[in-house]
């Protein structure tokens, strides 16, 4: 209840900067869609890369002083949707490839210290 207390005026006030983060996280919205999995680290994942890549689109619609227009130049500049949705496929490899490799490591780490506990046996 608190947080909606809070981010009405936020948004309110911010309504340029909500509009253009909105649409530039969609790739987070499909992922809070696809992902039903306790915890929702698919969607966290994909959202802090995807929120990472919309900051320069964040920054530049600051600096031309938060206005509509240029919120809507921000909605249509090819190198914003670039930047966010490169960031949210990086996102999605993370949450894809790092998992397997975990495992290696943590298998290879563990077979590293039964061959430890093995030998400190045999002494």
């Amino acid at each position: 209840m608190t947080w909606i207390l809070l981010a009405i005026p936020v948004s309110a006030v911010l309504l340029p900067t909500c509009l253009l983060l909105l649409v530039l996280m969609l790739p987070t919205m499909v992922a809070f869609i696809v992902d039903g999995t306790p915890g929702r680290k698919f969607v966290i994942t994909v959202g802090m890369m995807n929120l990472a890549g919309t900051v320069p689109a964040v920054v530049d619609l600051w600096g031309h002083g938060q206005t509509f227009q240029a919120s809507f130049e921000g909605m249509s500049n090819v190198f914003a949707w670039a930047g966010a949705l490169m960031a949210s496929g990086v996102g999605w490899l993370i949450y894809w490839v790092m998992p397997p490799i975990i495992a290696n490591y943590q298998g290879i780490a563990s077979r590293a210290q039964v061959l430890s506990l093995r030998a400190k046996q045999k002494n």
